[in-house]
């Protein structure tokens, strides 16, 4: 199943299908389902969750709930729920934006619970 959201419980449906080779590129997501696929018994069902929308970032919009706050060459980086993405180390954090970190996270994970039910 392939979706694309941004919200929690908002996405639209791509297309729900095995996956296969289409074009001249094949994704990662191919070569480990198949590697998968060697290592059980060949009948075990895969599911391979992707979270591949572009423009995002792993350490902003797909951080996890563990992740704390750090700082690295003067800047401080936002902890999972936090923002904006990073602020000056030796400044007060920022007012927050329409966005956190995590939030991207958050909306996948919810998403792929709901397709789980369907």
């Amino acid at each position: 199943v392939r979706v694309m959201g941004t919200e929690k419980n908002k996405y639209k449906i791509y297309n729900n299908e095995f996956m296969t080779v289409t074009g001249d590129t094949i994704g990662v997501e191919l070569g480990i389902g198949h590697s998968l696929e060697q290592g059980l018994d060949q009948k075990t069902p895969i599911l391979i969750l992707k979270s591949c929308i572009g423009n995002r970032s792993l350490g902003w919009d797909l951080l996890p709930p563990e992740s704390g706050r750090f700082d690295y060459n003067n800047k401080t980086y936002a902890a999972y729920g936090e923002s904006p993405s990073s602020w000056p180390s030796d400044q007060p954090k920022p007012k927050p934006i329409n966005w956190y970190a995590g939030k991207q996270y958050d909306a996948d994970v919810a998403n792929a619970k709901v397709c789980f039910l369907n």
